[in-house]
């Protein structure tokens, strides 16, 4: 499927560039940071929640297209890890920066847990072999997307708006590929969502400040 939408976009070459893609703070030093909202708590709790949430999103994300490469364990294996590191690393910068933003990604974590399991126990019934430690998977996949709103739900609907237009354009595709590309698009906005957290800090005031530097985009098939 994607080496076909490679081809395809080879005959109708597109660039899609974007500008301000994700927002960096140049970092102070630690003790300014801790001054200005953060603690030591939250920059742990930061730290772990950041690394499940991107790792869990990286698997998702990579599950599809890794599946359709020889090596499918070896590459979901790295989509998780390189989640993982980034989630990490933006999640000890949120919680060194922000405190508020670790606890707003912690109350959404809880209720992604709580919806995603409730779903799950409404499927469970009319599905065979779906059983409660498939329910506790789905919470804890629900957990780490909630965690990342809202970036993870509009990179979800524009993945998949991508996948359908690739399903509709390319001969092989199917909903499966369509919906390969929304958890893609799903990884990418949540992963984006952490970024953001480390870009914001409180100054002295206790206003939020962020130092916006616009990074162009350039996605080539």
């Amino acid at each position: 499927m994607f080496r076909e939408a490679r081809q395809l976009m080879r005959r109708h070459p597109t660039t899609l560039s974007g500008a301000a893609a994700v927002l960096l703070w140049l970092f102070g030093t630690p003790v300014l940071a801790q001054d200005a909202g953060g603690s030591t708590w939250a920059t742990i709790g930061g730290g772990a929640l950041g690394a499940y949430s991107g790792a869990v999103l990286g698997g998702l994300g990579g599950f599809v297209p890794c599946n359709q490469t020889y090596a499918g364990a070896t590459c979901v294996r790295i989509t998780v890890g390189v989640g993982g590191a980034g989630g990490l690393a933006a999640g000890i910068a949120a919680g060194n920066a922000n405190a508020e933003a670790v606890e707003d990604a912690g109350l959404g974590a809880g209720l992604g847990f709580v919806t995603g399991s409730f779903l799950a126990l409404l499927i469970k019934p009319h599905a065979e072999g779906f059983g409660y430690d498939d329910v506790l998977t789905v919470g804890f996949a629900g957990a780490a997307v909630g965690s990342s709103l809202p970036g993870s739900a509009l990179g979800f609907g524009i993945g998949a708006a991508a996948g359908v237009a690739f399903w509709q354009l390319i001969p092989d595709a199917g909903p499966a590929d369509a919906f390969g590309v929304a958890l893609a698009g799903m990884a990418v906005g949540g992963l984006a969502t952490w970024a953001a957290r480390a870009a914001n800090t409180k100054g002295e005031d206790g206003a939020l400040q962020q130092q916006a530097v616009p990074i162009g985009v350039t996605l080539r098939f």
